[in-house]
Formats: C-alpha cells, sequence, structure tokens
C-alpha cells in the first residue's frame, strides 16, 4: 500500500476589502438608525458625534494595537452596527428601569404623605386626650 500525503500550505494571507469609512458616512449612518428613538433633539446631535467618535478611536486605537502587538483586531462597519444596536437597547433598558425606579420613589412618596397625614390626625387625638387629661374635663 501506498500512501500519498499532500501537505498543503495555509496561507496567512487577508485581502481587506473594505476601506476606512468616511467620518461623515458614520454620523449619516447613525442618524438614520437612531431616528425613531425619542431623543431629546439639543442632546441628539452631541450623542451621535459621540458615537462616531468612540468608533473611530476604536479603529485608530486598533491600528497602534496591531502595530505594538503584531495582533490584528478588525473593525468593519458591522462592529459599528452592533455598537448602535447596542446602544438603542441599552437606552431602552435603562428607560425601563428609570421608570420603574420612579415608580418605586412615587409610591414611596405617596406612603410618606399618607403617614404624615395620619400623624397630624393622631397628634389632634393625642392632644385632645392631654387637654382632658390635665384639665379633667
Amino acid at each position: 500500500m501506498q500512501f500519498s500525503l499532500c501537505f498543503c500550505q495555509v496561507n496567512n494571507c487577508v485581502i481587506d476589502w473594505f476601506t476606512p469609512w468616511l467620518e461623515e458616512a458614520f454620523l449619516s449612518v447613525c442618524t438614520v438608525f437612531l431616528a425613531d428613538m425619542d431623543i431629546q433633539e439639543d442632546l441628539r446631535p452631541l450623542i451621535l458625534d459621540h458615537i462616531v467618535m468612540v468608533h473611530m478611536s476604536v479603529c485608530k486605537l486598533s491600528i497602534k494595537f496591531t502595530q505594538q502587538t503584531q495582533r490584528t483586531n478588525y473593525v468593519t462597519p458591522r462592529n459599528f452596527l452592533d455598537y448602535i444596536l447596542t446602544y438603542r437597547t441599552s437606552l431602552k433598558t435603562k428607560r425601563i428601569q428609570n421608570s420603574e425606579q420612579a415608580k418605586r420613589l412615587d409610591g414611596g412618596l405617596q406612603k410618606l404623605i399618607q403617614a404624615k397625614v395620619e400623624v397630624s390626625a393622631l397628634q389632634v387625638i393625642l392632644f385632645i386626650f392631654i387637654f382632658l387629661y390635665l384639665f379633667g374635663c
């Protein structure tokens, strides 16, 4: 029996199909994906700029990381879309949590108001009993 072994060379060649996006492109995509979110209009441009700035920073730091460690970290437009979707999800979740906490706080305040009214009524009754006790009426 004769076995022939084929040793295939594995090449570490990567074709970079992506060209870097411009900051305006990221801003445009971010604007579209967050258009239906309920965000204050005076804060919207700041939030959009921040999201784009964070992604651009990751891109720059990824290049620096590759140069320093000889390990590649790919940052693609898909990562940007995931970042936006994560932001949307986090915003919705935090708004729900804030709403629930506000309801709890409101419930606690209502209990305090109710307790204040009951304490006032008990103070009046106590005053009457003390008056009756002291003056024997």
